[in-house]
């Protein structure tokens, strides 16, 4: 490997993939069943995700938007790892693969990226249907690639339910003074 200098400039592999941003696109190929969890993203000073706890969540009850993550083991660009594909990306390949009848598994997508932050854009395309080889390979390894899907995601649910716990004071702060303003000396 040889000497890094600069020792603060490592950091560890991820798992998780992410889409390379411009107008080349990704070339993105679905290994597994469907990952979703259910989560609020905390608004500032925060800046955290929190697993939502479905009826009985407080983070819903304080109108706090719950969002969704749509998780799979993929290949993407070379890679092979894990990723929340995003909304727009999920729902754009279900209505074309639904269009051409298709299992979206079946089907080489190409997702272009562009923008940063909020200003990020996601545009999705059909590529092109999978060599049957290629195509019976990923169905062989569904369950198996599935599996390994579960054993990272039940990881990162733990965390966010870390994250509900630990943040859930501070959220009740946050709100509160939101709703009345009169505390605040700058308002």
């Amino acid at each position: 490997m040889g000497v890094v200098k600069n020792e603060q400039d490592e950091k560890r592999e991820s798992q998780f993939l992410k889409y390379v941003v411009g107008d080349d696109g990704n070339t993105l190929i679905l290994r597994s069943h469907l990952y979703k969890i259910s989560f609020h993203f905390l608004p500032e000073p925060i800046k955290r995700s929190v697993i939502c706890a479905g009826k009985a969540c407080s983070y819903c009850e304080k109108s706090i938007p719950r969002r969704s993550e749509y998780n799979y083991m993929v290949f993407l660009n070379g890679d092979i790892g894990f990723i929340d594909i995003k909304p727009s990306v999920f729902f754009a390949i279900q209505g074309i693969s639904k269009a051409q009848k298709k299992d979206p598994r079946q089907i080489s997508w190409t997702v272009i990226k562009t923008g940063a932050g909020l200003e990020t854009e996601y545009t999705t395309s059909k590529d092109d249907n999978l060599p049957k080889a290629d195509y019976d390979r990923t169905v062989a390894e569904l369950d198996v690639n599935t599996e390994k899907l579960i054993k990272v995601m039940l990881i990162h649910e733990d965390q966010l339910q870390q994250n509900y716990m630990k943040y859930e004071p501070e959220v009740k702060k946050i709100v509160s003074k939101e709703a009345d303003p009169g505390d605040d000396p700058n308002a």
